[in-house]
């Protein structure tokens, strides 16, 4: 079985995507459904050609940025009601009512 491998880049080279030829040494290949599905997703942008172009035998996935989670800990417990700090306590409060 045979299919069009479509090349992954995960270089802080391919972040310029415009286009310009630009040597890797990214080898991670997927099948042209799969990278479909990643660009579909927004994991991933298909790779520019010089006349802007798409080229869809390269892809560039898209660096995901972290966000931490909105959590209540102990500390934040300790300031609303045993400091009695009122920002802290709206804080808790906001938090329980969108959850």
């Amino acid at each position: 079985m045979s299919f069009k491998a479509v090349l992954v880049h995960r270089c802080s080279s391919s972040s310029l995507n415009e286009g310009k030829f630009f040597e890797c040494t990214c080898q991670h290949r997927v099948t042209r459904a799969r990278a479909r599905k990643l660009v579909s997703d927004g994991h991933a942008d298909w790779m520019r050609r010089q006349d802007d172009s798409e080229n869809l035998n390269q892809i560039i996935l898209i660096p995901r940025h972290w966000v931490p989670a909105a959590t209540i800990a102990k500390g934040h417990i300790e300031r609303a009601y045993i400091e009695n700090r009122a920002p802290e306590r709206e804080r808790i409060e906001v938090y329980g009512e969108t959850h």
